[in-house]
């Protein structure tokens, strides 16, 4: 595998007796890059829930059926009130 410009110049600086850059970097306790994951879905959806509690239209499959019902109470009615009035 090639190696970086970044690393080469690295190399040629400790073959010339400079200070040697890889010495100065520190170790952190508790921290990897390679340990590190992304957020799972259920942890957003999660997060939203707790972000959003009083507005439940944020989720697509949120729907309200009131307003549907209502409706059809109201054709209901209309057509009984018309039958009614017919005879």
């Amino acid at each position: 595998m090639a190696k970086s410009k970044a690393k080469k110049w690295r190399d040629h600086d400790v073959r010339n007796n400079k200070r040697d850059a890889t010495r100065s970097r520190g170790t952190v306790q508790g921290f990897s890059t390679h340990v590190r994951q992304g957020k799972t879905k259920q942890d957003i959806l999660h997060r939203m829930d707790k972000k959003h509690k009083k507005k439940p239209d944020h989720q697509p499959r949120h729907v309200d059926d009131r307003d549907f019902y209502f409706c059809m109470v109201m054709t209901l009615i209309a057509k009984s009130q018309a039958v009614i009035d017919n005879r």
